[in-house]
C-alpha cells in the first residue's frame, strides 16, 4: 500500500492535469479522423467527378457514334425503297430491242419480213412476204401455235392479210400481241 502524502488540492490538480492530457489526446485522435474522413470523401468525390466525365464523354461519343448511323441508316433505308420504285418503274416500262428481236426471229427465213410497226398496246404489225406457199402455211402454223401458247413470249396473235401479187409473190400482214 502507499501512502499520498499530497494535498488533496495537489491530487485534484494532478487528476486534472491527466484528464487534461487525456482529453487533449482524444480531441487531437478525433480531429486527425475527421480530417481524415473529410480528405478521404473530398478525394472521392474528385475521383467520382472525374470517374462520372470520363463515361459522360464516352456515352457522348457512342451517342453521337448511334446518332449517325441512325442518319446513315435512314439514308440507306431511303435509297432502297427509291430503288424499289425505280425498279416497279422498269419492270413495267415496255422494252423494245427484246421485243423487236423476238418478233424478228418468230418466222424462220424462208419469211421476208419487210416492215414492223409498233403499235399502243403492246403490239406489232408485220409485213413480208415469200415466194412460195410453204412460207405461208409456215406462217399460218406460227400464228396458230402463238394462239395455243406454245410460242414464248406471245399472248396472241391475228392475220390481218394475206395475197398473192404477180409481181412480189405472196404478201402478208401479221399482227403479233406480246406478254
Amino acid at each position: 500500500m502507499s501512502l499520498n502524502l499530497l494535498p488533496s488540492e495537489a491530487k485534484f490538480q494532478a487528476q486534472r492535469m491527466r484528464i487534461k492530457k487525456i482529453a487533449n489526446t482524444s480531441l487531437w485522435i478525433i480531429g486527425g479522423v475527421w480530417f481524415l474522413l473529410l480528405i478521404i470523401s473530398f478525394g472521392l468525390s474528385f475521383f467520382l467527378s472525374w470517374k462520372l466525365k470520363q463515361l459522360d464523354k464516352r456515352y457522348q461519343t457512342k451517342f453521337n457514334d448511334y446518332k449517325s448511323r441512325v442518319d446513315e441508316i435512314t439514308l440507306t433505308q431511303k435509297i432502297k425503297y427509291q430503288a424499289k420504285i425505280v425498279a416497279k418503274v422498269l419492270d413495267s416500262r415496255f422494252e423494245y430491242g427484246k421485243s423487236m428481236t423476238l418478233v424478228n426471229n418468230v418466222f424462220s427465213d424462208k419469211v421476208r419480213v419487210d416492215d414492223i410497226k409498233l403499235g399502243d398496246d403492246r403490239s406489232f404489225e408485220v409485213n413480208g412476204g415469200s415466194v412460195d406457199g410453204e412460207a405461208i402455211n409456215e406462217i399460218e402454223s406460227k400464228v396458230n401455235e402463238i394462239n395455243n401458247g406454245l410460242v414464248e413470249g406471245f399472248s396472241s396473235a391475228d392475220i390481218a392479210s394475206i395475197e398473192l401479187s404477180p409481181t412480189k409473190g405472196w404478201l402478208f400482214k401479221v399482227k403479233l400481241y406480246l406478254d
